[in-house]
């Protein structure tokens, strides 16, 4: 057997297998871990400098937390018309 054809058969050994992160308990203990480090990392850096938010102005927080979702909302709507003007039926639920 060449080493084309035990590569061939490989490929094909590997694209037959489930992927372990399509398993929901492997997605749910990644996405706690992502945040474990995510959270952790910032509370060290937090803990490093102290007054890093001291001079923050909290009217820019919240424009950007009312204008984010209303982003996505938005690039929704215009998803969910441009799938409707190619005829294309979608409930708007899915667009989000």
């Amino acid at each position: 057997m060449s080493a084309a054809a035990r590569l061939l058969a490989l490929t094909k050994l590997v694209a037959r297998r489930s992927s372990i992160i399509e398993r929901p308990l492997v997605r749910r203990v990644g996405v706690l871990l992502a945040a474990v480090v995510f959270f952790g990392g910032l509370s060290l850096a937090l803990a490093a400098r102290p007054t890093l938010f001291r001079d923050v102005d909290l009217s820019v927080w919240a424009l950007v937390l009312a204008c984010v979702p209303l982003t996505v909302i938005i690039n929704s709507c215009q998803f969910w018309l441009t799938a409707s003007l190619l005829h294309v039926t979608m409930p708007p639920a899915r667009a989000v």
